[in-house]
């Protein structure tokens, strides 16, 4: 018999300016780049990707250029918005803040089991599957989807293992050597996981701490959560900071599709 699916919250952040996009983030947020001309953005994929699934609600958090946000919410998911599943919230700070301060502006919709996602992430279909899985078998386990097949520089948003098997640390200044992996931007948290995360963003940022990444919030807190990692080898992804990326991306999408388009079971 199958594993019921528990229901579960989703949280995506895109609030920030995308700055190293230059022009093409001008008038819309990286979440609302399209991934395939007059087609569907990473936002679009994202919540595409949860159709179906036993999600409660969406809560979506924008900044810059919030305006092209919402017209885009409502012309494309409408039905969502109407029904409450998808909510879309301002966070008025996104020029100053980084995203603990988005993190922690979304903390309403940590009550519940959350999945939270960046918003300028292309991935396989089968990754949030296999996280779906994984939330469906070890409900309050929670974890960070991370890539052990790439290979590492200064960049990316690495993670470390201890020997029982969980994180033990999560950062871009760890040596790649003794990384598991990157990061790929999305992550699960129970919610008394979430509790401990939460506060602690809550304290950073009472002491001025608004420079920081929502990962270094769950860096801080490791000694008292037991995050897994979630290994999703061999399935692709990107995320999209440069323009290079964005074309890699594009790529990815359009890879995808065919995919879809022809039944191809590669990746499952």
């Amino acid at each position: 018999m199958a594993t019921p699916r528990p229901a579960f919250n989703a949280v995506i952040l895109g609030a920030g300016v995308g700055s190293r996009l230059g022009p093409l983030t001008a008038d819309r947020p990286k979440a609302l780049l399209p991934l395939a001309d007059g087609g569907d953005t990473f936002l679009d994929h994202s919540l595409r990707c949860l159709q179906g699934t036993p999600v409660r609600q969406v809560h979506v958090v924008g900044g810059h250029a919030f305006a092209a946000l919402e017209a885009h919410v409502a012309a494309r998911w409408g039905d969502w918005l109407r029904r409450g599943v998808l909510v879309l919230r301002r966070f008025p700070d996104f020029r100053t803040v980084n995203n603990i301060g988005t993190l922690y502006f979304a903390r309403a919709a940590f009550v519940e089991p959350c999945l939270l996602l960046n918003s300028d992430i292309v991935y396989h279909p089968a990754i949030l599957r296999r996280a779906l899985e994984h939330m469906a078998q070890e409900a309050d386990q929670s974890f960070m989807v991370v890539d052990g097949s790439v290979d590492l520089a200064e960049e990316e948003m690495k993670v470390a293992v201890g020997e029982e098997g969980f994180l033990r640390a999560v950062s871009k200044r760890l040596a790649p050597a003794e990384s598991a992996g990157e990061y790929i931007g999305i992550l699960y948290l129970t919610p008394a996981d979430a509790d401990v995360v939460l506060s602690a963003a809550a304290d950073l940022l009472a002491a001025g701490r608004t420079d920081l990444y929502y990962e270094d919030v769950i860096h801080s807190v490791l000694d008292r959560i037991r995050l897994r990692p979630l290994f999703i080898d061999g399935l692709p992804w990107t995320e999209v900071d440069t323009v290079e990326d964005y074309q890699r991306a594009r790529a990815l999408y359009s890879e995808l599709k065919r995919d879809a388009a022809g039944g191809s079971h590669a990746h499952h």
